[in-house]
């Protein structure tokens, strides 16, 4: 009987370790910290080449076709690339649930979010636009923290707040679209840090 009872400890003891293995499989993000660099440090090079461009005369579809969609293209490709390092790495499936959630949550939100940009520029022009930028940054990060690490709720409410005051504030647009675009390149910049630090103190 005793014994019994050691084996049912060992086994539930089992059980318990490998759903806290899985547990924190789900959490981790499935981007390595260099991506978030490198995604900042170009959104920071585009926030400072627009103001720029914007002062010596270029309009702002000028400047989103022939920069920020090369950009975006890139982004694309970058991330497919830090998405497939990823699982080789640790040996994860192409498509695991967290991800299919994300992308679904995404996917969703997007359509919605791209008729409210529509609208949001057709009516008020680009002057509110770099606040709802961050507003929709905000709803996204909240979106990540939810299948991966809790701490990035913090920059999800660090955007919305940003948002908010942007959205207060009385600037000029090319002064909105700088702040804006600066702070999500030092968010993504913050981001690869506190993922990197909380991944090494997981031992990876």
């Amino acid at each position: 009987m005793a014994e019994e009872k050691r084996d049912f400890e060992r086994f539930a003891g089992d059980i318990a370790t490998i759903k806290s293995i899985l547990m924190a499989a789900d959490e981790r993000f499935f981007y390595e910290p260099w991506f978030f660099y490198i995604m900042g440090a170009f959104i920071l090079v585009g926030a400072c080449a627009q103001y720029f461009l914007s002062l010596n005369g270029y309009t702002l579809s000028t400047i989103f076709f022939n920069m920020w969609i090369p950009l975006l293209i890139f982004h694309n490709f970058i991330e497919g690339y830090a998405w497939i390092k990823k699982v080789k790495k640790e040996g994860l499936p192409y498509f695991p649930r967290y991800a299919i959630k994300l992308w679904t949550a995404i996917t969703g939100a997007c359509i919605g979010i791209s008729l409210f940009l529509i609208i949001i520029v057709k009516h008020t022009g680009a002057m509110y636009l770099p606040a709802v930028v961050l507003a929709i940054l905000s709803i996204f990060m909240f979106f990540i923290a939810q299948v991966s690490y809790p701490f990035y709720y913090f920059y999800a409410v660090l955007l919305g707040a940003a948002a908010f005051a942007l959205y207060l504030m009385e600037l000029d647009p090319t002064i909105r679209f700088l702040i804006s675009e600066a702070l999500m390149g030092l968010i993504m910049i913050a981001m690869g840090k506190s993922t990197s630090m909380k991944e090494k103190g997981n031992g990876k």
